[in-house]
């Protein structure tokens, strides 16, 4: 069985190919020391943890998505959009003193920690909306 991926462009003009059953979340860049104007795919594990760059839009990185990897639209402490995979996320929490001081939730997904503006309560629903059916609801 061939995995399907998500494929796009770096910066130098090669080809990226990401299993879309390994990406946890999608969103523009916009943090000091990444590359301003592109598109962040964050994927693998906590052991794994990898990112890529691409210069497609993110609009157009989600569109390639497709409908096999649903998203939750989330919002980064900053302000920017977060598309997570919500089949990724295991659990969510409160936010520690250590976490951006405008984090409402933070998300746990593959050993990663999301933080959002969003309150908890929304986040489950937009979460548990975005889940399959199949999958078991994220706890309140």
């Amino acid at each position: 069985m061939v995995k399907a991926v998500l494929t796009g462009t770096d910066d130098q003009g090669g080809a990226v190919s990401i299993p879309k059953g390994d990406i946890v979340f999608i969103r523009e860049s916009y943090r000091s020391g990444e590359i301003p104007g592109r598109t962040k795919i964050d994927f693998g594990t906590a052991a794994t943890e990898q990112e890529a760059y691409l210069v497609d839009s993110l609009t157009t990185v989600l569109k390639k998505l497709g409908n096999g990897v649903v998203v939750a639209r989330l919002t980064t402490p900053s302000g920017t959009p977060v598309h997570v995979v919500a089949a990724r996320v295991e659990g969510v929490r409160a936010p520690q003193s250590w976490h951006h001081p405008r984090a409402r939730t933070v998300l746990l997904a593959r050993g990663r920690e999301i933080q959002v503006r969003e309150e908890r309560d929304l986040v489950l629903r937009r979460v548990n909306a975005a889940r399959p059916e199949r999958a078991k609801p994220v706890g309140s």
